[in-house]
């Protein structure tokens, strides 16, 4: 076992001083097996002390964050000090790192992150913020990472041909959005929302196919792997039964007309009702093969990790876009938008849009995000989530009479009540707020 407190006493006598105590353990008479616990234990203490002159920690918190790094971000703290750089949470101001920075950043991120990063500055120069996260989002372990090392060479040298390929799609589905909207208006008699995907999504959705090991060799195969170029949703007030019958019906009729041609169902839901039952997807399917149309993908029974209700079909529209559709009830629909901010940054999607007001504005749902799984706590969050969405369903099918409440936020998590549903509606709206801002004056300039 090594002699931690003979170490310890030599330490303390020098004052903490590191070059005496190194000079008096070598010329010591001490064992192999205690120089070389001295030689880890030397460097440890003073990128402890680093952290503490930086941070303005108490020695107990500085070794608490340095001891919680792995083996390689320790033993490469400059270099992880670059990637935070890089990544731009490590703050400076004529070249001195701000205290606040440091000490937020070697909080919130967890062990495989921190060698994720360590891993990225070694091996790949001049990366910009934007790529750095979208590499480090893309794979969960570094071992991952090494394995995919010419996938990621691969996508840096296509970046740039990716986000002209996302810039063609996102015009071509901005273009077409109104015929595909006018499509399900035409087959079911209700207006539904409608958006075309973004560039910003687009090239999420590409460079991430990449990075994974697909060929995107040309525009048509970019436009091939965009499946949800312009996405549809019915938001419902009524989705009892026969409401979802009725829909059913008109759907079918839409594909017999040729408006629609299906390729792909999915029904999400976990522990609750879904909106779509098998007699409904075996009807859809069977309108389908009488125009000679088989649906190779049908998945009556989707499970959904969050709990959230949603029917989704991937369509061709009459125009020849790929589109998605969605069914989902009016309250569902709104606490489904909300929990994707969290969902979202879990991900790793830049859903700041590049907009610097935007992503100050989210920082502490990034932060509490992170540390969340850090300290454990994100299995209790997502029951939680799951409990909101349980909970929402029974009262759309009506089988709670008293007035809307959403579960109460878990006791466990008072330190992140940011992520509250009621708290994270708020954060949605003033999202919306500054995104609406920033393009009023996109288009002034």
């Amino acid at each position: 076992m090594p002699n931690f407190m003979a170490i310890s006493k030599v330490f303390t006598a020098n004052g903490g001083n590191i070059a005496r105590t190194a000079a008096r353990l070598e010329g010591a008479a001490i064992t192999p097996m205690l120089k070389q616990t001295a030689s880890k234990l030397l460097p440890a203490q003073k990128n402890i002390k680093f952290i503490k002159s930086l941070t303005h920690l108490s020695e107990k918190e500085s070794s608490k964050l340095y001891n919680y790094l792995p083996k390689d971000a320790q033993e490469n703290f400059s270099t992880l000090i670059s990637a935070g750089k890089t990544l731009g949470q490590i703050k400076t101001v004529e070249n001195k790192i701000l205290s606040g920075s440091l000490e937020r950043f070697l909080k919130i991120y967890d062990k495989n992150a921190y060698s994720k990063m360590v891993y990225l500055e070694r091996n790949f120069k001049n990366l910009e913020k934007a790529d750095f996260k979208k590499i480090l989002n893309a794979y969960k372990t570094p071992e991952k990472m090494a394995l995919n090392k010419e996938n990621i060479q691969k996508w840096l040298q296509q970046k740039e041909t990716l986000k002209e390929y996302s810039q063609t799609l996102a015009k071509l589905g901005k273009e077409q959005a109104e015929t595909a909207k006018q499509d399900i208006i035409d087959i079911v008699g209700i207006e539904p929302k409608c958006r075309s995907k973004s560039f910003e999504s687009i090239y999420d959705k590409l460079s991430k196919e990449v990075l994974k090991g697909k060929n995107i060799e040309d525009l048509e195969a970019a436009k091939k792997t965009v499946r949800d170029l312009v996405g549809t949703r019915l938001v419902l007030d009524d989705v009892l039964p026969q409401a979802i019958q009725k829909i059913t019906d008109n759907l079918c009729k839409g594909i017999e007309n040729g408006k629609i041609k299906p390729y792909r169902i999915s029904n999400y839901a976990n522990a609750s009702r879904r909106y779509l039952s098998d007699e409904q997807f075996l009807q859809i399917q069977k309108a389908a093969a009488r125009k000679g149309i088989e649906i190779p993908r049908i998945e009556s029974d989707q499970i959904s990790v969050s709990g959230y209700v949603s029917a989704q079909m991937n369509i061709i529209h009459s125009n020849g876009i790929a589109g998605e559709l969605q069914i989902r009830g009016n309250i569902m629909n709104k606490y489904a938008q909300i929990e994707h901010i969290p969902y979202d940054l879990r991900m790793g999607k830049n859903i700041g849009k590049n907009i610097p007001e935007l992503e100050k504005f989210l920082e502490p749902v990034e932060e509490a995000v992170a540390k969340l799984k850090r300290n454990g706590l994100d299995k209790i969050y997502d029951k939680y989530i799951h409990d909101c969405y349980k909970y929402i369903r029974k009262y759309e099918e009506g089988k709670i009479k008293s007035a809307f409440k959403l579960p109460l936020f878990p006791k466990k998590l008072r330190d992140y009540s940011i992520l509250k549903f009621e708290n994270l509606d708020k954060v949605e709206q003033k999202m919306e707020a500054i995104k609406a801002d920033y393009e009023k004056f996109a288009l002034a300039a």
